[in-house]
């Protein structure tokens, strides 16, 4: 299993393989927001040129920053992309 991890925020991520269907990604707060961050969305696609892929991961509890997945399939490459919904602040 091949794991392709690509974000569009300024964060420290980190994607760990377990065995052969499952694995944890972890990522922290952006460094550098204008605002206040109101949810995470991870997406997962099989196809690089189906980016960013489907939401697997769609959470409004900002302090809670991993996903497991424990459904994959060994051989398979697969595409993460980490997204931040945030609230900006108006100057």
């Amino acid at each position: 299993m091949m794991i392709s991890f690509k974000y569009n925020v300024n964060v420290y991520h980190m994607a760990y393989v377990i065995g052969t269907r499952r694995i944890d990604v972890e990522w922290t707060e952006p460094d550098d927001l204008n605002g206040v961050v109101e949810r995470y969305l991870l997406y997962m696609s099989v196809r690089e040129d189906d980016l960013p892929g489907g939401i697997v991961y769609n959470s409004s509890d900002v302090g809670f920053r991993t996903y497991r997945n424990e459904s994959l399939t060994a051989g398979t490459t697969y595409y993460i992309s980490l997204g931040v919904s945030h609230r900006w602040f108006e100057l």
